[in-house]
C-alpha cells in the first residue's frame, strides 16, 4: 500500500520539467571585444568538449547571428552593463530564446542586476576558475531550457482556452440561431470539422463570423 503523503509527493517533483534538467548545450556563440581573451575563451571551451558555433567582437552582430543560426548558449564577455551590450542581451532572449550568460568584469550588484532583468541567465566574474565556468554553463543552459519548456506549455494553455472560448461561443450561437440543443451543435460542430479536416477553432470562428452556417 503507497502510504506516500501528498506533500511528501510534491517533495520528489522535478525542479526542471521533463528532461530539461543536466542539459548541455550543442552549439555555444562567443562574444568578446578582445580578440585574445576571445581566442582563449574559445580554447578553453573546446577543450571542455563543447562546440564554438560562432564567435564575434560585437554584441550587435551576436543579435543577428542569434537570429540566423540559434546557438543553444551565447557566452558574452564585458566590462560592465554598457548600454550596447544590455540592449543585445534583451534582443537575443526576447527574439531568438538563446540562453545568455555574461563574463563581466564587475560583479557590482547593479551589473548583475542590470544584466538579469535584461535577460541574462547567469552573470560570474571573468576571473572565475575553469570549474566554475563549466558548471555554469551547464546550470545556466538547463536553466534556460526549463524556462522555454514551460513558456511553451503556458503558450499552449493559452491557445487551448481560446479555442475553447471559440468552441463555446460558436456552439450557442447555433443553439440561438437554429433551436438545437448545445450537444447538437457540438456534435454538428465536430462533425464539419473531421469532415473537412480543419481545426474545430477555425470552424468556430466561421460560424461567430457568419461564414459558415450548420443548421
Amino acid at each position: 500500500m503507497n502510504t506516500t503523503s501528498p506533500v511528501e509527493e510534491r517533495k520528489n517533483v522535478p525542479i526542471f520539467p521533463d528532461d530539461s534538467a543536466n542539459k548541455s548545450p550543442r552549439s555555444i556563440l562567443v562574444v568578446d571585444s578582445n580578440d585574445q581573451a576571445r581566442e582563449s575563451l574559445v580554447s578553453a571551451l573546446k577543450g571542455f568538449g563543447y562546440r564554438v558555433s560562432d564567435q564575434t567582437a560585437s554584441p550587435s552582430d551576436a543579435v543577428e547571428i542569434c537570429r540566423e543560426s540559434h546557438p543553444d548558449l551565447v557566452i558574452l564577455a564585458t566590462p560592465d552593463g554598457d548600454g550596447e551590450t544590455l540592449d543585445a542581451v534583451s534582443a537575443i532572449w526576447n527574439s531568438s530564446q538563446c540562453a545568455v550568460f555574461i563574463l563581466s568584469d564587475s560583479l557590482e550588484p547593479a551589473h548583475v542586476l542590470a544584466f538579469n532583468s535584461a535577460g541574462a541567465i547567469a552573470v560570474i566574474s571573468k576571473e572565475s576558475p575553469d570549474a566554475c565556468l563549466r558548471s555554469t554553463i551547464e546550470s545556466a543552459y538547463s536553466c534556460a531550457y526549463a524556462i522555454k519548456t514551460m513558456q511553451a506549455r503556458i503558450d499552449q494553455l493559452e491557445r487551448n482556452l481560446v479555442h475553447r472560448r471559440l468552441v463555446e461561443e460558436a456552439k450557442w450561437k447555433m443553439v440561438a440561431e437554429h433551436g438545437m440543443t448545445e450537444p447538437e451543435a457540438h456534435t454538428k460542430l465536430q462533425h464539419y470539422a473531421r469532415s473537412e479536416r480543419i481545426q474545430l477553432a477555425v470552424v468556430a470562428e466561421q460560424i461567430i463570423s457568419g461564414e459558415l452556417t450548420l443548421d
